[in-house]
């Protein structure tokens, strides 16, 4: 008796198993928890550098289309004309479906004073298909009320319109360059010099001077 008394007190009572069950849950639901806050925080980072990368597509879509901005005919609406908040122009690698290729694009910068944000869209028939059911596209938005075209003449002046009204001889079809001054950190100025244009492209120091 005294042998198989012995054998017994070797074992767990059910209170220890109980104790030792409880113990493993709790273990086991904070594993669990911590694996579930893992994978929220690795889907948020996925969806942020998706977000970047998809930003950085779309500047470098206007920055090629206004590169490739194209006089037009005269006195008629494909002639580049532009203001401190939209543009319009014939570009050879306007943001078309199924590929960049020759249209008309027009851009604008569009204020939200209930969201207290600013975008830059695109005329809908220069986006990709999916988007033709609204007239604008949004390509990028910023908080707050920043947001305007500027346009460099041959005299390495920043014009707020063109063709600027203050030259007093009739001005080049195309501006030398285009910037965009926008209210993203990663994105303060979106410059492009427009090939098209017969005049000598702008010196690092002309363009410091906008």
């Amino acid at each position: 008796m005294l042998r198989i008394h012995r054998l017994r007190a070797k074992g767990f009572t059910l209170l220890e198993m109980l104790v030792t069950l409880m113990i493993v849950s709790l273990v086991a639901g904070i594993v669990w928890q911590a694996m579930g806050q893992l994978v929220r925080v690795e889907r948020m980072l996925e969806q942020g550098q998706m977000q970047s990368l998809a930003q950085a597509v779309r500047v470098e879509w206007v920055r090629s289309a206004l590169a490739s901005l194209l006089p037009g005919s005269p006195k008629t609406l494909d002639r580049f004309q532009g203001s401190a908040t939209a543009l319009r122009g014939l570009s050879a690698e306007a943001p078309v479906w199924p590929a960049p290729g020759l249209a008309m694009m027009q851009l604008r910068f569009q204020y939200d004073p209930a969201a207290n944000t600013t975008a830059l869209q695109i005329l809908g028939e220069a986006a990709p298909a999916g988007s033709a059911s609204e007239p604008y596209t949004t390509l990028l938005s910023w908080p707050g009320r920043k947001g305007n075209f500027s346009y460099l003449d041959e005299r390495n002046q920043w014009q707020d319109a063109w063709p600027p009204p203050t030259l007093g001889k009739p001005a080049a079809a195309l501006p030398r360059a285009v910037a965009l001054e926008t209210g993203l950190p990663s994105l303060r100025l979106l410059l492009a010099t427009t090939l098209a244009s017969a005049l000598p492209l702008p010196t690092k120091t002309e363009l410091e001077g906008l």
